[in-house]
């Protein structure tokens, strides 16, 4: 996981890759939407060391911690803000959300795992993959 301002690169690496090379995929890291930071995302932020994305889901704002899990489907997220009726972003009091799942095919992260370097990060093809030797 590499942060470069509004984006951050996923990779994956395993210790069984024949090749020193570790396949990066951009991802946006989204931004806070109101004005003024509430001191308990200032709080995660710090957590985090601002490992964060911002995602929006329906009228939800959710906040989550890049650090832990996989792409799409991270341990850590949590809800800081909620449409009102004009549409407009408020925050709440910041809600757990969700759960890790293994909805991501497993046999991919296996297979990546035992050091198959086609399987990008999203655990897919890598057209989108940059490359960075390590």
């Amino acid at each position: 996981m590499v942060l470069d301002g509004d984006t951050y690169w996923e990779g994956t690496a395993s210790l069984l890759d024949s090749k020193r090379e570790v396949r990066f995929i951009p991802q946006k890291r989204g931004h806070w939407p109101l004005a003024g930071t509430p001191e308990r995302l200032q709080e995660f932020q710090n957590f985090t060391h601002d490992f964060v994305r911002y995602q929006i889901k329906g009228d939800k704002l959710i906040v989550s911690d890049l650090r832990l899990g996989m792409p799409d489907n991270l341990a850590f997220q949590f809800q800081f803000a909620q449409r009102d009726s004009n549409h407009q972003w408020q925050s709440v009091t910041p809600q757990r959300i969700g759960r890790i799942t293994m909805d991501t095919n497993v046999d991919k992260m296996l297979d990546r795992l035992a050091g198959n370097q086609n399987i990008d990060p999203l655990f897919g093809n890598c057209r989108l993959c940059t490359s960075h030797k390590r």
